[in-house]
């Protein structure tokens, strides 16, 4: 570790952003003594997209073979298991069924399995009606592919573990932290943060500074260095309905969808606590600050969950909550990948387009991270 100026430098590396990924970086690094700061604008850490989701454990399956997405969910799916299991958060390793109810819907079946046999999955199981029927009796369906590594997790647990382990190697945190500009200086940035409790601005000088700021990454790097191309933000909306009582699926149910692409299907996903959520809606959103979820979506949900579950009763959905995806464009193409970026120097790191599998993979992301600033001899 290259050792800071301790009367030019307040840390060697200043992370803003606590979601999942922030926490996930800053787990890694303060396991290998780097004096680090982290911060977040809101109330509570990981409190907007690591905590609006189906907590969902992803295989690795339909991303693009050796893409980022592939690989580190993979790794993440490993690591997010083996810390669950030693420090005690819950978990349950159900696995996921995805199900066909037509000719078209068995035909991305297969698509799957492709594509899951090209990322290394070799544990993928086809299922027909009757086998189902016998796991999942409620479900219709004309056929499936099950899942065995595929599960659900507490996140909150997850994020909290993440920032007492952190702490307990001596990091700084700080809440109600909003960062709002940089300037770089000599051998490092200086940051200057409003506190919004406080109503006050301060200044963090720091040698490395890694921006995870989710869906706001972007917009904040643009307002500091307009002139440097940047990929554009689309966000899309993802609502969810709860479903009051006992979930009826031990499973996560995933109707048949295309690889890689993003399409509107409403999943079932089992929770940590014996509940079942459904969703997410695509919705197309400017607002990256609004997560109401309409009541509308009741009535468009049912139509499509009945598809699956016959027996469904509607009177039991209610409106649960909403996440926003950072889907990113460049050159008017969606990006299908994670991106890390150095700019605008080799001592500021972006991450931007980390939507999902990003918390299946949050360890791997604070793993590859650290070794991306070790290769390039910053720490």
């Amino acid at each position: 570790m290259k050792i800071s100026n301790k009367n030019k430098f307040d840390t060697d590396l200043l992370i803003i952003g606590a979601g999942a990924i922030g926490l996930a970086i800053s787990y890694f690094f303060s396991q290998k003594g780097i004096k680090l700061i982290l911060i977040d604008k809101e109330r509570n850490f990981g409190s907007i997209n690591s905590s609006r989701n189906t907590e969902t454990i992803h295989a690795g399956i339909y991303y693009k073979e050796n893409s980022l997405k592939h690989l580190l969910c993979i790794r993440g799916k490993e690591l997010l298991y083996r810390f669950c299991d030693k420090y005690k958060i819950r978990f349950n390793k159900c696995g996921k069924i995805f199900i066909a109810q037509t000719i078209k819907d068995l035909e991305k079946l297969d698509k799957i399995k492709k594509q899951a046999n090209k990322n290394g999955l070799l544990d993928l199981r086809e299922l027909d009606k009757n086998q189902i029927k016998k796991i999942e009796p409620l479900l219709k369906t004309s056929g499936g592919i099950f899942s065995p590594s595929s599960g659900i997790f507490d996140s909150y647990e997850f994020m909290q573990t993440l920032m007492n382990l952190s702490v307990e190697n001596d990091i700084i945190y700080s809440n109600y932290c909003e960062a709002k500009s940089a300037e770089l200086c000599k051998d490092g940035w200086e940051v200057s943060i409003t506190n919004l409790r406080e109503n006050n601005n301060f200044k963090i000088k720091a040698r490395s500074v890694i921006n995870s700021m989710g869906l706001n990454s972007i917009n904040f790097f643009k307002n500091i260095y307009p002139e440097i191309k940047t990929p554009i933000l689309n966000p899309i909306k993802g609502a969810y309905l709860k479903y009051m009582g006992k979930s009826p699926f031990k499973h996560i149910i995933y109707p048949a969808i295309d690889p890689g692409k993003i399409e509107e299907r409403i999943d079932a996903a089992p929770t940590i606590f014996g509940e079942l959520r459904f969703g997410p809606s695509v919705e197309e959103t400017k607002n990256i600050d609004d997560f109401s979820v309409d009541k509308k979506l009741i009535k468009k949900f049912s139509y499509n969950i009945k598809k699956y579950f016959p027996k469904l009763d509607e009177k039991k959905l209610i409106l649960d909550q909403a996440g926003i995806r950072p889907k990113i464009f460049e050159k008017n193409k969606e990006v299908s990948d994670f991106k890390f970026i150095w700019a605008p120097d080799e001592n500021w790191l972006n991450l931007w387009g980390i939507e999902s599998p990003g918390l299946t993979s949050s360890l791997a992301i604070g793993e590859y991270v650290y070794e991306k600033f070790k290769k390039k001899g910053i720490i």
